[in-house]
């Protein structure tokens, strides 16, 4: 329903873009004159959404997150047979495993939240460092 509501939305102001002058030079205004206001606007609209999201929808994950952090946080996982053929067949979710395992004894912190807002923080800090 999301995803439909945004695209009706975005196909709405294309149309009114194309179709009413007044509309089409707010927008012109807005993203193009005040763009620099514009985007620190909606970037902050996009960080308060993640963190609404975040804090309100923060489930338990799947198979390979709930893995991470089951060892991360449990010290005798690591004599689960599950535990040591799931590593055994995925070695490179080992690194992950060990920052998890720091981040959660450093911060005494080992729930699925606390772990959602650290991803939150860490996506876009890595993601600005593959641009550069």
């Amino acid at each position: 329903m999301l995803t439909t509501g945004l695209v009706i939305g975005i196909v709405a102001i294309l149309v009114m873009n194309y179709a009413y002058p007044r509309i089409h030079a707010w927008l012109y205004r807005v993203f193009v004159t005040e763009q620099l206001r514009t985007g620190r606007l909606l970037l902050l609209m996009i960080l308060a959404g993640q963190i609404f999201f975040v804090f309100f929808v923060h489930p338990n994950s799947g198979f390979d997150s709930g893995m991470l952090l089951h060892t991360a946080t449990d010290p005798n996982s690591v004599y689960d047979p599950d535990v040591t053929s799931y590593f055994s067949l995925n070695v490179n979710n080992l690194p992950i495993m060990l920052f998890m395992h720091w981040i959660s004894t450093t911060f005494n912190q080992t729930t699925w939240e606390f772990f959602d807002f650290v991803t939150l923080f860490f996506v876009p800090q890595l993601s600005n460092q593959v641009q550069h």
